[in-house]
């Protein structure tokens, strides 16, 4: 399936549910080298030692694959154009993540003592809500993991036809049945929210090109929120506000504040190459870098505009700030997004201005803005992907 301005919107939804899977980090896969682990460790006395390693290795395996395939994809999501196929690669996988552990337990469960049983099925049901929420946008994916994973070991335990085991196949199966229904309400609920999200672009689309006024009703109602609903940022009203109430805690407390300007170079040539929706997807790689390296509490990151982006940073010295700004540019040069029409470079780059100052009375939210602003400018005149620093004298 591939993006195009006359996508209906069903096929719109179905792309935006497919990207989030592929959107959050990578890392999250490799949460099942743990129970995987565990699981091991809790069979290993009970059953034959080849059959235990080789679940374990099957395990760790699909595991190990499914993380380079998610870091892979990850960084050409802009180029895609087969969605639905992407998406039953990603089923593929969950489903072969559900079976190991599926097969695991229906082998072993019957080897091992009580307790053990009754510690492996807690390590599985911990598990479960986690793809809960990282498979929270395809019903498929995470029916193809859960119910082997589960499915699996409660046929066992029916198998088995003791009292014991009759107990933990019903609990199994109330729990079977309350997790597929949190789970059908979460996708509702989020499935709602992208079809909404959808539909309000494009009325706006097709109204502002007749309609003026339909435009000021617009910017009213994104002044209204505080996230920025393509990047889940903070939005530029949201901004403002945290700027001005972090200057007074600096002024109060005398203590340094930093902000950063962060611009994509040749932003407006990417869009005219690769089209609108390549642009949204690579601000939304943009916001990921920024959400998954401005950790501090009291650090903020937010859309400014476009493809503007600044970050608060209070208590923080030149030094500090300019830090986070290298390693910002590193992280983005990381995700190599090609981009044939920098002047550049081949891949995506970013410009960045910053700005540090101890706030005496006098000092406005506009002054430390400007400072970091000329700096980006400077940054840019001076050959862009760099970073320049403005560092104010008290006002």
């Amino acid at each position: 399936m591939a993006i195009t301005s006359k996508a209906s919107i069903t096929d719109k939804v179905f792309i935006e549910q497919i990207i989030l899977l592929y959107i959050n980090p990578p890392g999250r896969t490799l949460v099942h080298f743990l129970p995987a682990l565990m699981i091991y460790w809790l069979v290993r006395d009970y059953t034959n030692e080849i059959i235990a390693l080789t679940w374990l290795g099957a395990l760790l395996v699909i595991t190990a694959l499914r993380f380079v395939d998610i870091s892979i994809i990850r960084k050409k999501l802009h180029t895609i154009t087969d969605y639905r196929s992407l998406g039953k690669k990603f089923a593929l996988g969950c489903a072969l993540l559900g079976t190991a552990y599926g097969v695991g337990l229906f082998l072993f469960l019957p080897l091992l003592p009580h307790l053990n049983q009754i510690t492996i099925i807690g390590v599985v049901i911990t598990v479960i809500p986690v793809a809960l929420v990282s498979f929270s946008t395809d019903k498929l994916s995470f029916l193809l993991y859960f119910l082997p994973a589960l499915g699996l070991p409660i046929f066992q335990c029916l198998l088995q036809g003791d009292l014991f085991h009759l107990y933990i196949a019903i609990f199994g199966i109330v729990y079977l049945y309350v997790i597929i229904t949190l789970f059908d309400w979460h996708y509702d609920v989020l499935s709602e929210a992208i079809n909404l999200r959808l539909t309000n672009h494009e009325l706006v689309i097709s109204l502002t090109n007749s309609n003026r006024q339909m435009e000021a009703v617009n910017k009213r109602l994104e002044a209204i929120s505080t996230v920025d609903s393509l990047t889940n940022l903070a939005n530029r009203r949201y901004f403002d506000d945290a700027l001005q109430r972090e200057l007074l805690r600096a002024q109060r407390n005398k203590m340094p504040i930093s902000l950063i300007l962060l611009d994509i170079d040749f932003f407006k040539q990417y869009n005219d190459e690769y089209g609108h929706v390549a642009g949204d997807n690579c601000l939304r790689l943009i916001s990921t870098v920024l959400q998954e390296n401005v950790k501090r509490p009291g650090d903020m990151a937010a859309r400014y505009g476009g493809e503007e982006f600044c970050i608060i940073m209070p208590e923080t010295d030149q030094k500090g700030v300019v830090n986070l700004a290298e390693q910002l540019k590193v992280e983005v040069e990381s995700l190599k997004i090609p981009h044939a029409k920098s002047m550049i470079a081949t891949h995506v780059t970013i410009s960045m201005g910053t700005a540090t100052t101890i706030p005496g009375l006098q000092m406005t939210t506009n002054m430390l803005i400007n400072a970091a602003d000329k700096a980006l400018y400077t940054a840019k005149k001076d050959g862009r992907n760099r970073i320049r620093s403005s560092n104010i004298t008290s006002a």
